[in-house]
């Protein structure tokens, strides 16, 4: 999370909130309108994420975690308090 924070471009962390919140993988418009970020910067951030491994992208050319126990870890940490 803190390379997230402080690496890259900045709105990863948005990013990988909207990704918590869903239930299931999320189509770029619809995950950008949702973590409020512009196309462009979204872009970047995915592309940082997907470099390290954290999201990828399905056959359904939607955007999830790579791994499913992070949606787990932010929705715990982040968003239950």
């Amino acid at each position: 999370w803190e390379q997230a924070e402080t690496s890259g471009p900045s709105e990863q962390p948005a990013l990988l909130r909207a990704l918590a919140v869903s239930d299931a993988a999320l189509p770029l418009p619809t995950l950008f309108e949702q973590a409020g970020v512009s196309e462009a910067i979204g872009l970047a951030s995915l592309a940082t994420l997907r470099k390290h491994d954290v999201v990828t992208r399905t056959e359904a050319d939607t955007y999830d975690f790579a791994a499913p126990l992070m949606r787990r870890w932010i929705r715990l940490k982040f968003m239950s308090r």
